[in-house]
């Protein structure tokens, strides 16, 4: 997927748990109008998202991805509830043996299982690397999470406008990874593996135990 506002050649390639809603919010505004801001649907990189953003500076944010699991595991699985407060999810659940609010180990285990059978939970724990592609040499700019107060002093120079972010989508309780049993600890880094391959400039993966 990818936001561009047209005026000011800037896209940015939004990824789910990194901060999008509020980052996404003050984007979207820096637009001049409907017809200045344009937005493809939700799907991994591709040709078609290179070529909607040919001629823009391209910029996206990135995140621990041991910490946005868990964020997400926290918001999606408790928060929203994206399985208990759905009938449909939650029948399709109780059909597969699985539980509507599963912990942390449970659902570390059966990763798979969910995620295939819950379109929600597939598109926020979908990897980054399937937004990123496999070259970040694309994107002319690269911000850590923990750095979007630099992205904001950036916007604000590119537009000629003051861009700050609400910090919103934060529900949920706070897991730590040194709280996650040891076997959840080993699912989460051979699921987030490949993210951290990938950012291996930013982020270094916790020891387990």
């Amino acid at each position: 997927m990818v936001e561009i506002v047209r005026s000011l050649s800037l896209a940015y390639v939004p990824i789910r748990k990194v901060g999008t809603t509020s980052i996404r919010k003050a984007f979207r505004a820096l637009a001049k109008g409907p017809g200045d801001h344009l937005a493809t649907y939700d799907r991994p990189m591709s040709a078609y998202v290179r070529f909607r953003a040919r001629g823009c500076r391209t910029f996206v944010v990135v995140r621990d991805p041991v910490e946005r699991f868990l964020s997400a595991y926290a918001n999606r699985i408790h928060h929203h509830e994206d399985i208990a407060a759905s009938r449909t999810h939650r029948a399709i659940a109780t059909a597969l043996g699985l539980s509507p609010r599963p912990d942390i180990e449970e659902f570390c285990a059966r990763f798979r299982l969910y995620t295939l059978s819950n379109d929600k939970l597939r598109r926020h724990f979908r990897l980054q690397a399937a937004y990123l592609g496999d070259d970040l040499g694309w994107f002319d700019h690269v911000y850590p999470l923990a750095e979007t107060d630099r992205l904001a002093a950036d916007l604000s120079d590119w537009s000629g406008r003051r861009v700050t972010f609400e910090r919103l989508q934060t529900g949920g309780p706070t897991l730590r990874f040194a709280d996650v049993p040891a076997e959840a600890q080993r699912r989460i880094l051979e699921i987030t593996s490949p993210d951290y391959r990938l950012l291996s400039a930013h982020f270094t993966p916790p020891e387990p135990g």
